[in-house]
């Protein structure tokens, strides 16, 4: 099965028994980590870090469509989108 069909069929499928393949998987915590890494660094001067760090709010937003959503990504990994958001949105 192709990465594209994995995805597009991730959206039929009870969320609670979608499993991500191992590199799928790898994926998704690479970006969740990318986007925390953003966050951490909204406070240092470097060009663009502020602007980084408003992007992952705004994708962390309910609501907020991407290629890969946040809510789809914390899905995939079986986590508690509304309490991560919580904690970087406050």
């Amino acid at each position: 099965m192709s990465v594209s069909n994995t995805w597009a069929s991730a959206a039929d499928t009870d969320p609670h028994r979608y499993r991500p393949a191992a590199a799928e998987r790898r994926l998704l915590i690479a970006i969740l980590e990318g986007a925390i890494l953003d966050l951490s660094n909204r406070k240092h001067k470097k060009p663009g870090a502020k602007q980084q760090a408003r992007d992952v709010l705004n994708w962390m937003t309910p609501g907020w469509t991407a290629p890969i959503s946040f809510e789809f990504l914390c899905m995939c990994l079986h986590l508690d989108a509304d309490r991560i958001r919580g904690h970087y949105l406050g």
